[in-house]
């Protein structure tokens, strides 16, 4: 579970890392095809950014952003992107769609990881309790050996975070 929980962090991170890179590839065409504007007028409005979390916008305004840039790759190598920024923007896209596979996984792995312990926990509780009956038959006379037996047998659950209470709405006085 450990494990699975790790991954899925280290998966939100790469998430993260790579949606920040590209966004970035976005914001440096934009700005170019906003000076570009007076030269090819509208063009601007093809290279957005989205403003929100969305991955699918993000990706389809990146891949939005290299179909229309492959036409103009000279405009956008005049102000400074390098010979290769289509081939990164690429890579970015790639990259990105892999970090969320990946952390997908990773959650995917957390969250069965987390059932199986709970499943095996359950069916150790129901051995514990059968032999819970068997130890205090068979040693109902011997305190010590009942005495160790408690002790060995006493599980416990890691808590689990108590759900909010719901505030009910607020009524008027009307």
């Amino acid at each position: 579970e450990q494990s699975a929980r790790g991954q899925a962090l280290q998966g939100t991170e790469l998430r993260s890392h790579t949606r920040e890179a590209l966004e970035d590839d976005l914001r440096a065409m934009r700005r170019t095809a906003r000076v570009l504007e007076d030269e090819f007028p509208g063009i601007s409005a093809k290279f957005r950014v989205p403003e929100n979390n969305n991955d699918q916008e993000l990706l389809n305004a990146a891949r939005a952003s290299l179909a229309e840039a492959t036409s103009m790759k000279a405009k956008f190598i005049d102000h400074a992107h390098p010979e290769d920024f289509l081939e990164d923007l690429q890579a970015g896209i790639a990259a990105f769609e892999e970090s969320i596979r990946g952390q997908s996984t990773g959650v995917g792995n957390h969250v069965a990881a987390s059932a199986a312990l709970d499943d095996a926990f359950g069916r150790a509780l129901e051995i514990v309790k059968k032999l819970d009956a068997i130890i205090r038959n068979k040693y109902a006379n011997n305190a010590a050996v009942l005495a160790e037996w408690t002790s060995a047998s006493h599980t416990e659950r890691a808590r689990r975070r108590a759900k909010a209470p719901e505030i009910p709405p607020a009524t008027s006085g009307k």
